[in-house]
């Protein structure tokens, strides 16, 4: 579609650009949205935390999602609104990957075998943190030094929990293991929790000796391409992450 056939992208805020939309921002680093969060299209993007940082810089190029495959072009101007792009904008942007997409890693849902298990902790919410897990190893995650349990604090009957992914292949002895909510008396911090959660990801995917499937094609466990998006409690002492793979 010509840059003049486009109509004009009416938003008067970055934050309504649309689910995978695609960004090159003027430092040519560049940004896929999901969940309300900016990932990094390539790992080895410039530097530059869209996440935190909130506001698009001016010149930032766009391409939202079309639903029937379309691409459409749009370039942030200082009024902070985003206007069609022209000729020599679309040469920067056409060079970017295909809109990417995220599909859950199958797991199942915890169930423990031969007992009836207890709930989760009273008021307990999902941990939202959206990161993919080669940052949250590295407990690059929002509001780092917030408890990710603050149901919990105080709370005896749950000093302990033990992580089940429920992946297909995953050892379930190594998900046994039970670990702190809280350490050196603290409650356990967000930041803590992905790099607990993402390490042991890690480390169980290293066992699998085969490839998982999802929609029949064969995926690498990468840490560059698995999202952790939440972990939620499911039975009183048990939390299960939930992951997305991003192709």
């Amino acid at each position: 579609m010509p840059p003049s056939t486009v109509p004009e992208l009416a938003l008067n805020s970055d934050d309504s650009l649309g689910e995978y939309t695609v960004v090159l921002l003027p430092n040519k680093s560049s940004y896929f949205l999901f969940e309300k969060t900016w990932f990094p299209l390539w790992p080895d993007s410039t530097p530059f935390n869209l996440t935190e940082d909130r506001n698009i810089p001016e010149g930032t190029l766009a391409c939202p999602r079309a639903e029937n495959g379309t691409r459409v072009y749009y370039v942030k101007h200082p009024d902070g609104r985003w206007h069609s792009a022209q000729d020599d904008a679309l040469s920067a942007l056409d060079k970017t990957p295909a809109h990417p997409s995220c599909q859950v890693v199958p797991y199942k849902p915890y169930r423990p075998k031969g007992c009836s298990p207890g709930p989760p902790p009273a008021n307990a919410t999902d941990v939202d943190l959206n990161v993919l897990i080669s940052s949250a190893m590295k407990g690059e995650v929002e509001h780092p030094t917030e408890p990710a349990f603050p149901v919990l604090d105080g709370n005896q009957d749950h000093e302990k929990f033990s992580v089940r992914f429920g992946i297909e292949g995953f050892d379930e002895r190594d998900e046994r293991k039970q670990h702190k909510t809280r350490r050196n008396r603290q409650p356990l911090t967000r930041a803590e929790l992905a790099m607990l959660v993402s390490g042991l990801f890690v480390a169980r995917a290293a066992k699998l000796n085969h490839k998982l499937r999802i929609g029949g094609r064969e995926i690498d466990l990468d840490t560059h391409n698995i999202l952790l998006v939440r972990v939620g409690w499911v039975t009183t002492g048990t939390i299960q992450p939930i992951l997305h793979f991003v192709r």
